[in-house]
């Protein structure tokens, strides 16, 4: 998030840190990166560097929970795997991943030090997710599974159906989210409809699903002197290997590197439920927010963007 949170204060950050981790925080600096965690780079005494998560988990009874299953994963995949590309978070001294203050929960990584200023290349992004994917047997049983819902869905389609109105009175971006919603009504009802369809076909294989990040993007990615690694493993599931290999680069050629198929309906499943879920996210928070930040800007932006896009693609 481009913006510090208003609830979360620096000493409540730093009294987490130093109660979980044992780590006094010498500087404490907001990292404005990313969309949805807020993050700071701190500074010890000694001058050791971390990076450190905050995840709003109170907004959802299933987010805490989710946010620890990950976590988890994570670190199982690099400690007991042995995949050097996983960022895992740090264990405080309980041996818990995660700390709780007031609404959010944070977590503490190591600080990377990029070699270069260039992302990941194709060819490394397909050898992690190549891995990763071949890595399912040993801890499916413990990893959280792909649903394939659409979070906050139903906001939209009450707007849609006109069951809710624009929303908080205070909220600046309720009325022209409504309006929004509206004049692209007939494609966002064609899209959801569409992805139902794709969703009920591409269920019927779960069995061949695998361990999948959820978010293999370049600026997912940092090069480092020990090689590429992929960050951002809060959303890592079970699924359709779709669900990584549509953001690759060039998805025809993990089939060639894993001799693993991937249909087209599940790539084009993965593609339009990424901008389902932007939306849905953008919609429930745009209209319930009273602030106006750069961030806010940056979600009003990206809901015009995706019903622009599916009007383009419909």
């Amino acid at each position: 998030m481009r913006t510090p949170p208003t609830d979360l204060s620096e000493s409540q950050l730093r009294a987490a840190v130093a109660t979980q981790w044992s780590i006094t925080a010498e500087a404490l600096t907001y990292a404005p990166v990313g969309f949805g965690s807020h993050h700071w780079v701190l500074a010890d005494q000694a001058g050791r560097r971390y990076f450190v998560t905050a995840d709003a988990v109170a907004d959802t009874t299933q987010r805490l929970a989710h946010l620890r299953v990950a976590l988890g994963t994570a670190y199982a995949l690099r400690h007991q795997c042995g995949l050097s590309f996983v960022v895992a978070s740090r264990p405080g001294h309980d041996g818990r991943l995660l700390a709780i203050t007031g609404r959010y929960a944070i977590s503490l990584y190591p600080y990377l030090e990029r070699a270069g200023g260039a992302p990941a290349s194709p060819q490394q992004l397909l050898a992690m997710v190549s891995e990763l994917h071949a890595n399912t047997s040993a801890l499916s049983h413990q990893v959280a599974i792909d649903d394939l819902s659409i979070p906050h869905r139903a906001i939209v389609e009450d707007i849609l159906d006109g069951r809710q109105s624009a929303g908080r009175g205070d909220a600046p971006y309720a009325p022209r989210v409504a309006t929004l919603l509206h004049s692209h009504r007939a494609v966002l009802r064609a899209a959801l409809y569409r992805y139902d369809s794709l969703a009920s076909a591409v269920s019927a294989g779960s069995e061949a699903w695998v361990i999948t990040h959820g978010e293999p993007k370049a600026n997912n990615t940092v090069i480092t002197a020990a090689g590429a690694v992929l960050v951002d493993w809060d959303t890592v599931q079970v699924a359709p290997a779709a669900r990584d290999v549509w953001m690759l680069p060039s998805p025809h050629d993990y089939t060639a590197n894993t001799g693993r198929p991937v249909s087209n309906d599940e790539l084009l499943m993965y593609r339009l439920r990424w901008d389902l879920k932007d939306l849905c996210h953008f919609t429930s928070w745009l209209t319930r927010t009273c602030r106006i930040t750069p961030d806010t800007d940056r979600a009003w932006k990206g809901a015009n963007d995706i019903c622009q896009r599916l009007e383009v693609n419909r």
